[in-house]
């Protein structure tokens, strides 16, 4: 499935690289976006309990600002460990082509990668990055810089 559009019209062609923190950034807010109602559901139902009985507010309390960021910290070091965050956080050229995006990285050991169109289930646009979504397994994504004069793709 290739994008009908030509992202390389977004996407920063020449060496780039994106920083963990970026990366966690845009992680953390696809993650939310996508679970937030797992988030607030145990919290909220424990706080309105609290009215009942001061131990569930106190529950609701230690779940909301000890146990969920313990969980995003661990989430976020489950997908650090992937080849795709390497992907992004490495310095790199990139091309794109009828057959993918071809990834060649500034360290030799790295060698040059290439992304199949078919791997690419989505392209999320935002104002500073361009993240590609690929079929791997659930928030396999590849994050760029979006270039600061390109055009918002609908």
């Amino acid at each position: 499935m290739r994008p009908t559009k030509d992202i390389t019209a977004i996407i920063e062609c020449e060496t780039t690289r994106v920083n963990a923190g970026e990366y966690l950034a845009v992680l953390r807010r696809l993650y939310l976006r996508r679970n937030w109602w797992w988030i607030t559901l145990p919290v909220a139902s424990l706080c309105v309990l609290g009215f009942v009985n001061i131990n569930f507010l106190v529950a609701g309390l230690f779940i909301g600002f000890v146990a969920l960021p313990m969980l995003l910290v661990l989430i976020y070091f489950n997908y650090t460990l992937t080849r795709e965050v390497q992907w992004s956080l490495r310095p790199k050229n990139v091309t794109c082509d009828d057959s993918g995006l071809r990834l060649e990285f500034c360290d030799e050991r790295r060698g040059k990668k290439c992304i199949n169109w078919d791997e690419v289930t989505d392209v999320l646009v935002s104002a500073r990055h361009v993240a590609v979504v690929l079929s791997h397994r659930k928030y396999a994504i590849v994050l760029f810089r979006r270039k600061t004069n390109a055009l918002v793709l609908k």
